[in-house]
């Protein structure tokens, strides 16, 4: 079992953009005592909510500090960058990181920063994705020169060439063929995951997607790696899904659902959907929050295991999600050794062995409660709701 963190982040829209970056880092850096694996980071180039607009510049400052984070784009907006610039900057930061870096590529999904980039068609986008990623590859597998063609860039480099003074020649990857590529996928029926088998990538669901069209996402991935002629790989998946764990139920659900809480920003800033209420013909406003999370006491942490799984089916690599910290006054009670008892030595072993074996990773959200100012110690609330995946893992200790 693989864990790992994902940050779009997500913060109120009023936070000043140094202590949220302060915030994130501090986060990235205690993930990485925990024993982490993976942290994955968004890009975001209009929102003071998402902000962070160069991921590969907030990693690179974590890179010395860390030690067990492999880091990962989740992901590069491909139409929003020439395809040169991403080669080259991917390529020094596989070599800055000593490989230890994942190439998240996809189409976005901030309406915002489409009309700042002129990228308001999908299919415009979806276009470029492929062309940019494809001019990519081709630049870290080959020396110059360069004269690639297609239908949004132009790249070329034959004249000013001096190969004695390596004037010329772009940086490759450090590792042959480039890092592991994944794409982002959303709808149940997605092309993107087909595209994606058929090239040998992985696929990342988003924690917005619905859990019943997440096995679909698994059996489109699967089918299409087969007619390609390639093993589908359960840990080329990792899938989103939102939990929030508190020491009773009323507190994870004020967290979700209160005024001030990051978790009712991300669910209510998107457009809600219109359901069927019953009984009568009446309709309602959907409720995001409701379909894409869970939450509850200690009582659910026993069962958060068997149940993420059930939704993703198979799996090795497990994802938190983090949103900004709510702000609260003192700490709340103590709940690591009560956690630990909850999910038990054998946590990752209750799991029935018809959700586990080889496939995809599941990925929680949870919003990390830290009381005080950005440097206040964490306290071991949050210990204890990452270690309701720890605890079975045996993989991390907490902080001394």
């Amino acid at each position: 079992m693989r864990l790992g963190l994902f940050m779009m982040p997500v913060h109120p829209p009023g936070r000043v953009l140094a202590d949220t970056l302060a915030e994130d880092d501090e986060k990235a850096i205690y993930a990485d005592r925990l024993g982490f694996d993976e942290l994955w980071l968004g890009e975001h180039f209009s929102a003071t909510t998402e902000p962070i607009p160069s991921p590969l510049m907030f990693m690179a400052g974590l890179v010395p500090r860390t030690k067990n984070l492999t880091f990962g784009t989740a992901v590069i907006c491909l139409p929003n960058h020439h395809p040169v610039k991403v080669a080259a900057e991917v390529a020094q930061f596989d070599h800055m990181s000593r490989g230890r870096f994942m190439l998240g590529i996809g189409i976005g999904g901030l309406y915002s920063d489409f009309e700042l980039f002129d990228n308001g068609d999908r299919k415009v986008r979806e276009r470029k994705v492929m062309e940019s990623i494809g001019m990519i590859e081709r630049i870290w597998a080959q020396d110059p020169p360069y004269e690639l063609k297609g239908e949004f860039w132009t790249v070329q480099l034959k004249d000013a060439i001096i190969p004695e003074l390596g004037i010329g020649t772009m940086p490759k990857p450090f590792r042959k063929g480039g890092p592991p590529i994944s794409m982002s996928v959303s709808s149940r029926n997605s092309p993107t995951a087909r595209v994606a088998a058929q090239r040998g990538w992985g696929i990342i669901s988003a924690n917005n997607v619905p859990r019943p069209a997440l096995p679909a996402h698994w059996q489109t991935y699967s089918k299409a790696c087969a007619e390609a002629g390639k093993p589908a790989r359960g840990d080329n998946w990792r899938v989103a899904r939102n939990v929030m764990v508190a020491a009773s139920e009323s507190q994870a659900r004020e967290r979700v659902f209160g005024e001030q809480g990051s978790n009712r920003y991300f669910y209510t800033r998107r457009p809600t959907r219109v359901v069927e209420a019953a009984p009568g013909n009446e309709r309602r406003r959907g409720d995001r929050r409701r379909n894409h999370r869970r939450l509850g006491d200690l009582r659910l942490a026993k069962n958060i295991s068997r149940q993420a799984y059930r939704a993703a089916r198979r799996g090795r690599s497990v994802r938190y999600i983090t949103h900004d910290r709510p702000r609260l006054e003192r700490p709340e009670p103590r709940m690591g050794t009560r956690v630990d008892a909850a999910v038990g030595a054998r946590g990752h072993a209750e799991i029935p062995p018809a959700c586990g074996g080889e496939g995809g990773g599941v990925i929680l959200q949870y919003a990390p409660v830290i009381p005080g100012p950005s440097k206040a110690r964490y306290p071991e609330s949050i210990v204890a709701a990452l270690g309701i995946w720890i605890a079975g893992s045996r993989l991390c200790r907490a902080p001394e």
